[in-house]
C-alpha cells in the first residue's frame, strides 16, 4: 500500500489542508525506441520520455544491433537528466543478456563521459543513472546470437532521491469499512494497535550513479492522529493506545537517507460508548422485596441501548517536503486549495480556526518570518524572529536556536528531523515563539548539529485568528516562510490547517451497529423475560446490575443500573459509659424508632429512656456492668443492637501511708482496696522508682528501697497513689580462705554503721565497729559471722568463714634403699592439713593410674643404673590453699654378681674366658690375677667396661693352677678376692 498522496478528496472532521510542495514526474510520456536514433530534445521536466530497445525480433531485440540515440530535457543548459530502469519500482522490462550492452555517456554523443556499461547480468536489480547535463546518448550493442526482451527505460529530468515501496501490516488488522468508504483499523477504546512496516528499497541496489538506501538510514514518522508522533530511525513497528474514543488518521511517512519521503494514510475508529437507555424501577426496596428492570429484545430490536455516532478527528493531507535554501532575503510560499466548504461559507468565529501546523526544520532561528493569508488576502504575522526588514517589522531575535532536529550544510543539505509546530488562537499549550524564545522554552538536539530547538508544542500566533473573520474558506490558504540571512538552511516537510468540525459540511461519521446484549450473572436476578429481569437486590444500598452490549467491532460495553435498599438500622457503635448514663443513638432509623433492652448484668437492675429524637435516647441504669440494647426501626422493621458497657471510677482507699522504714528481712503491703462492680477492664500499674513492676494485682508485698506509684485508670478516671519506702540491706559474702585470717567487707544500704560478732571464742576482728575488717580465728574449721546495723539491733545478718589447713605432703622412705632385682618397694604419704584424701603420683613425669597414699613396685619394675623422680601432688577439701607436692629421687642398684672359680680355655667355645655375670651393673670395677709365686698375670681399671667389649678375660697363654684374683666394686664399696683355677683339655693340644 505505497502512495504518494491519492488524487481522491478525503474529508475529516477536521478538514485538513495541504499541497504537494514539489513534483518530479508528470503524467504524460512518450514512448521512443533506440532503433529511431537521432535527438530527442525539449522533453519537459513535467513529463517523461520511455526508450525501449529495438523490438525488432518478434518484440525482442535481435543479434547484432548497435544503436544509438540521445534525449534532452528542455532548458538543457540548467536542468539534468536521468534514466531509470526498475522492474520492482515501474515495471520496467529488463532483459538484457550477457553478451549485450546498453552504454549510457553524459552528454549529446558517446564522446561524452561513459556513464556506465549495463546488462541484466551485471545489474539484475535495474539502473538509476543520473548525468551533469542536460542530455543522456544511450548505445545498445547485442551480441551475435543474441536477443532477448530487452528493457524500457525512463528519462525525466533529474530526481535527486530514489522512490522506494513499504506496506503496512497492523494488529488489528486493516479492513475497508464502508461507513468511511477507506481502510480502517477497528477496536475498542484502550484497545492497543500495532503497526508493522515492510520497506523495498528497489533502486538501493540498482547500477549506475544511485544510493544505498534501508531501514537502518531511513526516519520513520508516524503521526497517529490524536497528537502523538513517533519517530526515529529504522523504526519500522510502533505501538499505541489512544487516550478518547474517537476517530483518527493515521499518516506514515517514510524519508530515505537523502531525504526521498513516502507516505500513507488511513483510519484508525474506536468504537464509541452506545446510548443506554434503561429505566429502572424508582422504588425504595427494603431488603426482600423485588422490582422490574427493562433491557433485552423485543421483537423489534433492542431495549434500553442504542447506537452512537462517533467522527473521525485529526490527521490530514500532508505536503511533499519543500527546501528552505540559504537566506536570500525571498519568500517561499505553498498554497493549499480549500474547496470542501459550502462557496458562501466564511470564517465567522476565531474557533472555527482550530489550528494550523508546520512540521519542519531549520539551523537558525534568528532570521525567519513565517505568515498566513487566506483566500481573501488577509494575511497575519504567525511568528517574526528577523529584526532587520523583512515581512514585519520588528523580530524577536531567535539567534541560532533550532527548529526542529536541524541538520546544515554539513551534511551536503541532507534534511534534518521536522518538529510539529502549531499555533492557536484559542486554549494553545505555549504562548507567542517570541515569549516562549525570552522564557527558554527549548529542548536539546543532537542528530545532526549539537544545540538547542524550540520545544514542539502548540503556540499563540503573534497576530489572533479574529483578523481572519469574513475570510472565504474556499480558496488558496498561502503560507509564506522567509530566510533573511545566509549559512542556514532547512525543510518544511508538511503543513495543515485545522477547522472546527461543526462548520465542516464535509465531517466523517461512523456508528457501529449493536449486535448482541445481555445481563451480567448475578444472584439477584430471580427472573430474566427476555425484555426485562425481575430482582430481588439483597443487600442494603445502591444494588448494581449490569447490561451488556456488544458492537460490530466486536467491543463489550456496559452500563451499571442501580437498585436502592433502605440500609439497615445501625445501633451504636459499642460504648463504655460513666456514672451509669448514655446516649443512645442510631443511624438509617429516618422515620424513627424504639429502644429495648435486651440483656442486662443482673435480674434487679433498672432501665429508664428519656428520648431526646426519634431515635436518640438518654438511658440511665442502676447496675454496673454489661447491657445489650436493641433499636427497631419504623420504616422496614429493622432492629440492630448495641452493647454498652457502664463502668466504674477508680478509687484507692485507704490511702498509702507516705514513706516508711523497713529493717532487714521486713516487708509491707500495699493495698488498693476493693473496687466496684464491672472494673476488670481497669488497667492497673505499680511502679518502682519509675520502672513498671506489676500490671495484675490490686495488693502487692515491699521489700526494696524504693518510690512506689499504683496507677489506676480506664475511660471513666484515673486514681493513684504514693509511697517512699526504705529498706535496710546488707550484705556480705561467706568466705572460706587458707589460712587463719581473711578481710571482710561488708555493703549496707542505705548507708550507716554497725558491729561485727561471732558465736565462736576463738574468732575476734581487728575492728568490730568497721564496715572493713580482717576476721581472724585461733584454730581451723567453720564459724559464724555476724554484721548488725546499729538502726536495726534485732536484725543482723549471720554469714559462714571456713578456715582451711593448707595441706602436706611427705614420701616415705625418703630415700630408698633397695636391690631392683631382689627387693619391691613401697612409697607411702604423711598427710598433714585439710586434704581430700586423694593423689596423683607420677614416676619421671608419667602419671600413675592410682589415687591412693602409697604406691608399691615388684622387683624389677625400675632399671639398675637408671635415676627416678617420684613426685606426688594433693589438694585442700575446699580448693582454696596452694597444691600440695612431695618428691623423692634415687638410682635403681643392681646387687647380685657371679665370680667363676674355674676356666677351661680349650678352644670349644665353652668357658674359655673368665666372664663375672653382672658386671657391668657395678661401673668402676677393677680385676687383678696374680699367679701362685705372687706375680701380676692379669690387671684391668675398667673390668666392667672391658668385659662388654671382649666378653671377659682370655687366660690362653696361661699354665694350667691355680691363681689368686682380687675384684674391687667401688660403687658398692666390696672387694672380693678368692682361687681361680686354669684347666686345659689334652685335646686342646695344651
Amino acid at each position: 500500500m505505497n502512495q504518494n498522496f491519492p488524487n481522491s478528496k478525503v474529508s475529516f472532521v477536521f478538514a485538513v489542508l495541504s499541497i504537494a510542495l514539489g513534483s518530479t514526474i508528470g503524467h504524460a510520456q512518450d514512448v521512443v525506441s533506440i532503433a529511431d536514433g537521432g535527438t530527442v530534445t525539449d522533453v519537459s521536466c513535467a513529463s517523461s520520455v520511455i526508450i525501449t530497445d529495438s523490438d525488432l525480433n518478434g518484440g525482442n531485440y535481435g543479434p547484432s544491433e548497435d544503436y544509438t540515440i540521445t534525449i534532452c530535457v528542455e532548458g538543457a543548459s540548467t536542468s539534468n537528466a536521468e534514466i531509470i530502469i526498475s522492474p520492482a519500482l515501474n515495471g520496467d522490462t529488463w532483459d538484457v543478456d550477457a553478451n549485450s550492452t546498453l552504454f549510457i555517456y553524459d552528454g549529446a554523443n558517446t564522446g561524452a563521459t561513459l556513464l556506465g556499461a549495463f546488462n541484466s547480468v551485471t545489474d539484475p536489480a535495474g539502473i538509476s543513472v543520473s548525468g551533469t547535463s542536460g542530455c543522456l546518448t544511450m548505445q545498445f550493442i547485442s551480441g551475435a546470437g543474441s536477443s532477448g526482451a530487452g528493457f524500457t527505460a525512463n528519462f525525466t529530468c533529474i530526481q535527486p532521491l530514489q522512490p522506494f515501496l513499504f506496506e503496512v501490516s497492523a494488529t488489528p488488522p486493516l479492513e475497508f469499512y464502508d461507513q468511511v468508504s477507506d481502510d480502517a483499523i477497528q477496536i475498542c477504546f484502550t484497545d492497543s494497535i500495532i503497526l508493522n512496516v515492510a520497506t523495498e528499497y528497489p533502486l538501493s541496489d540498482a547500477g549506475g550513479n544511485g544510493y544505498v538506501q534501508s531501514d537502518a538510514t531511513s526516519f520513520f514518522r508516524y503521526l497517529m492522529g490524536d497528537g502523538t508522533i513517533y519517530q526515529g530511525f529504522g523504526l519500522s513497528s510502533i505501538s499505541h493506545t489512544y487516550q478518547q474514543p474517537f476517530g483518527y488518521q493515521v499518516t506514515l511517512i517514510i524519508q530515505d537517507v537523502q531525504g526521498r519521503v513516502e507516505s500513507e494514510q488511513f483510519f484508525v475508529l474506536i468504537a464509541p460508548r452506545p446510548d443506554f437507555s434503561n429505566i429502572p424501577n424508582a422504588d425504595t426496596l427494603c431488603v426482600g422485596e423485588q422490582t422490574i428492570i427493562s433491557g433485552g429484545v423485543d421483537g423489534t430490536g433492542f431495549i434500553g441501548v442504542d447506537p452512537t455516532t462517533s467522527a473521525i478527528l485529526g490527521g490530514g493531507i500532508l505536503g511533499e517536503q519543500l527546501y528552505l535554501p540559504d537566506g536570500n532575503n525571498e519568500n517561499y510560499e505553498t498554497s493549499i486549495n480549500i474547496d470542501e466548504f459550502d462557496d458562501d461559507q466564511v470564517i465567522e468565529n476565531v474557533s472555527d480556526i482550530i489550528s494550523f501546523c508546520v512540521n519542519m526544520e531549520h539551523t537558525y532561528l534568528g532570521d525567519l518570518e513565517m505568515m498566513l493569508t487566506c483566500p481573501d488576502g488577509t494575511s497575519i504575522n504567525v511568528f517574526n524572529s528577523f529584526t532587520g526588514d523583512g515581512l514585519f517589522p520588528g523580530g524577536f531575535g531567535g539567534g541560532g536556536t533550532f527548529l526542529g532536529d536541524a541538520n546544515d550544510f554539513a551534511a551536503d543539505g541532507i534534511p534534518g528531523i521536522g518538529f510539529d509546530y502549531c499555533f492557536a488562537s484559542l486554549n494553545p499549550e505555549f504562548g507567542t515563539m517570541g515569549a516562549e524564545f525570552a522564557a527558554g522554552n527549548t529542548v536539546p538536539v543532537n542528530t545532526f548539529n549539537n544545540g538547542n530547538a524550540m520545544a514542539p508544542g502548540t503556540y499563540t500566533p503573534e497576530d489572533s485568528f479574529d483578523n481572519f473573520i469574513g475570510c472565504p474558506i474556499n480558496g488558496d490558504w498561502t503560507l509564506t516562510i522567509r530566510d533573511n540571512l545566509g549559512i542556514d538552511d532547512g525543510f518544511i516537510f508538511n503543513w495543515s490547517i485545522f477547522f472546527d468540525p461543526l462548520i465542516n459540511p464535509s465531517t466523517v461519521y461512523y456508528s457501529p451497529d449493536i449486535v448482541e446484549v445481555m445481563w451480567a450473572e448475578n444472584q439477584d436476578i430471580v427472573t430474566d423475560n427476555g425484555n426485562s429481569i425481575v430482582v430481588e437486590p439483597s443487600q442494603p444500598g445502591n444494588n448494581a446490575f449490569t447490561f451488556i452490549a456488544i458492537d460490530e467491532f466486536g467491543c463489550e460495553h456496559d452500563t451499571t443500573i442501580f437498585v436502592y435498599v433502605r440500609p439497615l438500622v445501625i445501633a451504636g457503635p459499642d460504648a463504655i459509659a460513666c456514672n451509669l448514663e448514655h446516649i443512645l443513638t442510631a443511624t438509617n432509623a429516618v422515620a424513627g424508632g424504639e429502644w429495648a433492652v435486651i440483656d442486662q448484668p443482673t435480674p434487679g437492675a433498672q432501665v429508664e429512656y428519656e428520648y431526646l429524637a426519634s431515635a436518640v435516647a438518654e438511658v440511665n441504669v442502676t447496675d454496673y456492668g454489661f447491657y445489650t440494647f436493641q433499636i427497631t426501626e419504623n420504616n422496614c422493621n429493622y432492629q440492630d443492637e448495641t452493647i454498652v458497657d457502664f463502668r466504674p471510677i477508680p478509687i484507692i482507699n485507704p490511702p498509702f501511708v507516705e514513706d516508711t522504714v523497713l529493717c532487714v528481712g521486713a516487708s509491707i503491703n500495699f493495698d488498693a482496696g476493693p473496687q466496684a462492680a464491672n472494673s476488670d477492664n481497669f488497667n492497673i500499674v505499680w511502679t518502682q522508682n519509675g520502672s513498671a513492676i506489676n500490671t495484675t494485682d490490686y495488693e502487692i508485698t515491699v521489700d526494696e528501697t524504693g518510690v512506689y506509684i499504683l496507677s489506676i485508670s480506664d475511660v471513666c478516671g484515673v486514681a493513684s497513689d504514693t509511697s517512699s519506702v526504705v529498706a535496710i540491706v546488707i550484705e556480705f559474702n561467706d568466705d572460706t580462705v587458707c589460712g587463719l585470717e581473711t578481710f571482710m567487707q561488708v555493703e549496707q544500704s542505705p548507708e550507716g554503721d554497725g558491729t561485727w560478732s561471732s558465736s565462736s571464742d576463738n574468732v575476734f576482728f581487728s575492728d568490730p565497729n568497721a564496715l572493713n575488717t580482717i576476721v581472724g580465728s585461733s584454730q581451723y574449721g567453720t564459724f559464724e559471722i555476724t554484721f548488725t546495723d546499729s538502726r536495726c539491733p534485732n536484725d543482723g545478718v549471720t554469714n559462714e568463714v571456713t578456715f582451711v589447713d593448707q595441706p602436706a605432703l611427705l614420701i616415705s622412705p625418703e630415700f630408698p634403699d633397695f636391690c631392683v632385682e631382689n627387693d619391691s618397694l613401697i612409697l607411702t604419704l604423711n598427710v598433714s592439713g585439710d586434704s581430700t584424701g586423694e593423689f596423683f603420683w607420677a614416676v619421671n613425669g608419667a602419671t600413675q593410674n592410682t589415687f591412693g597414699p602409697s604406691l608399691a613396685f615388684p622387683p624389677l619394675e625400675f632399671e639398675p643404673l637408671e635415676t627416678y623422680e617420684i613426685s606426688v601432688i594433693g589438694f585442700d577439701n575446699f580448693g582454696v590453699c596452694n597444691v600440695a607436692t612431695g618428691e623423692i629421687s634415687f638410682v635403681g642398684e643392681w646387687c647380685t654378681y657371679n665370680i667363676p672359680n674355674v676356666v677351661t680355655p680349650n678352644g670349644d667355645g665353652s668357658n674359655d674366658l673368665f666372664h663375672i655375670e653382672f658386671v657391668e651393673f657395678f661401673p668402676g670395677a677393677s680385676l687383678r690375677i696374680y699367679n701362685r709365686w705372687g706375680n701380676e698375670v692379669f690387671a684391668q681399671d675398667d673390668y666392667d667396661q672391658f668385659q662388654q667389649r671382649t666378653g671377659g678375660w682370655d687366660p690362653e697363654d696361661l699354665s694350667e693352677g691355680v691363681y689368686f684374683i682380687e675384684l674391687k666394686l667401688p660403687s658398692v664399696q666390696v672387694v672380693e678376692t678368692g682361687n681361680l683355677s686354669i684347666l686345659r683339655d689334652a685335646k686342646a693340644g695344651r
